[in-house]
């Protein structure tokens, strides 16, 4: 009996987990008062889903945060170029507002 070479890819973890990374600003709005908290955001996937690890610095400690991207939307904010919303898919639209440092460029056309 011979067995073909095929190769089962759906138990094979991804060869590079991180897709992306950087340093954000993390807008929290409380009160009418607004605070800016730098952060750095690691975007992951995995077999089933994109999540998100935001920390203070670039080192995991126990403070870091975990986001399943699995159920968000992401969208550029209408009223600054160099922000971005990241809203969970509930009935609530609760959100987190990132902003980068320079300003998002888009080709059209």
């Amino acid at each position: 009996m011979s067995i073909c070479g095929s190769v089962n890819t759906f138990n094979k973890p991804p060869e590079n987990p991180e897709v992306k990374s950087g340093s954000l600003c993390l807008i929290q709005q409380c009160g009418g008062i607004t605070r800016k908290a730098h952060v750095f955001v690691r975007v992951y996937r995995s077999s089933f889903e994109h999540y998100a690890v935001i920390c203070k610095d670039q080192k995991f400690s126990a403070q870091s945060g975990y986001m399943s991207l699995k159920n968000c939307t992401v969208c550029k904010c209408e009223d600054k170029d160099n922000q971005l919303r990241v809203t969970l898919n509930n009935f609530e639209g609760n959100g987190l507002i990132f902003e980068c440092r320079t300003n998002w460029k888009y080709k059209t056309g």
